[in-house]
């Protein structure tokens, strides 16, 4: 996926600012280690109804954002937080502000989709595992596409580009359609679509975040 920047702002991209670069770590390591483990951090660290609200294991809100399923879930989040994360990180201008908005927007994504799960509109065992920092990433696109709208994109799959704006609208609406639905992976896109509403709303009132 490519973006059309101005200059300043495509020199802010040449280096990955610290948390960027800090999370593309983190996440890569406990993927690579995973194996090691049988497990263990699937095991203890997902995001579930069941463990979450029956069980209070609240911590499970910020562990399963740094978990993911398989390489190719790992690649996709990975490969957005590099094209499109050190825009936001600069944005906030404090590091431990943009780690906030990055965490807050992971967490809002595992209570959406608990919060679906609860009225009915999902379906399946309040025990279903879920991981993956996907509320994050929808967040940080929410974000890039507040900061620049017309900007434009070339998404993989597609060999013409086109702005951020209807890319996003094109997400949220695929989302949404899974959900309603319940179709496949309704519950990863509930947190899709739960971390990309918070993320919008905290850049709506990031002028006074930022103070």
């Amino acid at each position: 996926m490519r973006m059309q920047w101005n200059q300043q702002q495509a020199s802010q991209g040449q280096h990955l600012p610290p948390v960027c670069l800090s999370l593309l770590v983190i996440n890569i390591a406990v993927h690579l280690f995973n194996p090691l483990k049988d497990d263990l951090y699937l095991e203890y660290g997902h995001a579930s109804y069941g463990t979450i609200i029956e069980l209070g294991q609240y911590w499970r809100l910020i562990t399963y954002q740094f978990l993911h399923g398989d390489f190719v879930h790992l690649a996709f989040n990975m490969y957005a937080l590099w094209a499109f994360g050190h825009y936001v990180e600069a944005y906030w201008r404090s590091w431990w502000k943009f780690l906030l908005f990055y965490l807050v927007s992971g967490c809002a994504g595992a209570i959406a989709y608990m919060t679906l799960l609860h009225l009915g509109i999902l379906s399946g065992s309040p025990w279903t595992p879920l991981v993956g920092a996907s509320g994050s990433i929808y967040a940080i696109l929410a974000a890039v596409t507040v900061l620049a709208p017309n900007a434009y994109v070339r998404p993989m799959f597609l060999s013409q580009p086109m702005p951020l704006k209807t890319f996003a609208l094109i997400l949220i609406g695929v989302g949404a359609l899974v959900i309603l639905s319940d179709g496949f992976n309704a519950g990863g896109e509930a947190a899709h679509l739960g971390g990309a509403l918070i993320g919008y709303l905290l850049m709506k009132n990031s002028l006074t975040l930022r103070r």
